[in-house]
């Protein structure tokens, strides 16, 4: 996360941490380049099939069990990125949140809902690079909940690009004080 290179889980390298990263790393599931996994990506996310979201909710608990990592995150909170009320209401429902919360129940975590998009901006996939960053500042809220003490959370969406709206995310959790937040992704584009 931050430049984009690979490393260990995804974690974000020790030089990118000064480049306003929030989050503690990034995990991907899968290769967006693969055919079946984009299909899947856009038939839930465009075509409002929300049966897709099933075999995609799998793959992300078999990436996670396949590294073992659930000692890692045993305490974990699973929080969608959220959709504005609007686009949510011309899809019929939040892909992120479909998906987090099919995981969340397939690894015993906890499904979190506490994040609210304030306004319906454009969409990532229209801007240049250089604009995605500037289209989600201060896009989010966190609702008012008790402190997560120490907790993990897993902030969960669909595809990652430049993690602009993952990053932005994870700034505004920080008001809960976990003790780390790692973004997870079906795949990054």
């Amino acid at each position: 996360m931050g430049c984009g290179q690979i490393s260990f889980l995804g974690q974000t390298h020790a030089a990118c941490r000064g480049r306003n990263v929030t989050l503690d790393g990034l995990m991907v599931a899968a290769d967006y380049r693969q055919p079946s996994i984009q299909n899947l990506i856009w038939r839930l996310k465009y075509d409002s099939v929300k049966a897709m979201s099933e075999p995609l909710a799998l793959l992300l608990a078999d990436f996670f069990l396949g590294r073992d990592l659930s000692d890692f995150f045993a305490n974990a909170v699973v929080v969608p990125v959220p959709l504005h009320r609007r686009r949510q209401r011309l899809r019929g429902f939040n892909q992120a949140a479909i998906l987090a919360q099919e995981f969340a129940g397939r690894l015993g975590l906890e499904y979190l809902p506490i994040l609210e998009r304030l306004k319906n901006n454009r969409r990532q996939t229209e801007l240049p690079r250089e604009e995605r960053l500037q289209n989600v500042q201060n896009l989010f809220r966190v609702q008012a909940v008790p402190s997560l003490g120490e907790r993990k959370i897993i902030l969960l969406d669909d595809v990652a690009t430049t993690g602009a709206t993952l990053n932005e995310c994870a700034k505004v959790l920080r008001i809960q004080k976990p003790s780390e937040i790692w973004g997870l992704v079906v795949a990054r584009n």
